[in-house]
């Protein structure tokens, strides 16, 4: 729903609206937040600080810190090489015969020197056409190779609170690495912004989202794989 058709949003979320722009690329999420399409004008990085000067499709133009309080991603294609021992892995499966089966995996890139935390396994949010046996799960892979008894799918171990997950990724499976490195964005880059209505009516920014051009190389960033057992 475009947030400028709704008579019933409260008057905080259509100042926010039009801070960000009434074009096309503005809309509601929910009752309260509203995404926006943006250029990034300007990247500051000083010491640990961090700031984004972004133009919004409709000529307005913010500088975002980008605090604790801002979600800020990095995404782009990768290839399967990514998918590898040590790596921090998400993803959403079907439950069946005590293994989750998907087609599409997330690598999150945690900063150098940070170890991956034992992540979790738990049932996803029921939406309409779903299994009911679906779940979401989070955590360092513990080892990827080859199932002798599913020719067609790689099993992947991950390591999460309790006795773990095994993940079975089908052939040609896609892979999204993910990341919160600001050295990989240029300016002139679009970004996705999300934002809830702040005093005034002035965007208070939740999230910052770019998408890269161009696909990442496991090689290039990991280094060489180990070809999977």
């Amino acid at each position: 729903m475009r947030w400028w058709m709704s008579l019933s949003l409260m008057c905080g979320v259509v100042c926010v609206g039009s801070a960000l722009g009434q074009g096309p690329n503005a809309t509601q999420n929910g009752p309260m937040s509203i995404t926006a399409k943006a250029t990034i004008d300007k990247i500051t990085v000083k010491g640990r600080a961090r700031t984004l000067t972004i133009t919004t499709t409709e000529g307005n133009e913010f500088t975002i810190p980008l605090s604790n309080r801002v979600k800020f991603e990095v995404r782009a294609p990768g290839d399967e090489g990514f998918v590898r021992a040590g790596q921090m892995l998400m993803a959403q499966g079907v439950l069946t015969n005590d293994r989750l089966f998907t087609k599409n995996v997330e690598i999150v890139l945690l900063p150098k020197g940070k170890k991956p935390q034992p992540g979790r396994m738990e049932k996803s949010t029921r939406e309409v056409g779903a299994s009911v046996n679906t779940y979401d799960v989070s955590g360092p892979i513990v080892a990827a190779e080859q199932d002798p008894n599913y020719e067609k799918y790689l099993a992947v171990a991950v390591r999460t609170l309790g006795q773990g997950a095994v993940l079975m990724l089908e052939s040609g499976f896609k892979v999204t690495v993910v990341s919160d490195d600001i050295e990989l964005i240029k300016e002139g880059m679009e970004a996705e912004v999300e934002a809830l209505p702040g005093p005034g009516g002035r965007p208070v920014f939740l999230r910052v989202t770019v998408d890269l051009p161009d696909a990442m190389k496991s090689a290039d960033l990991l280094g060489p794989a180990e070809p999977a057992k």
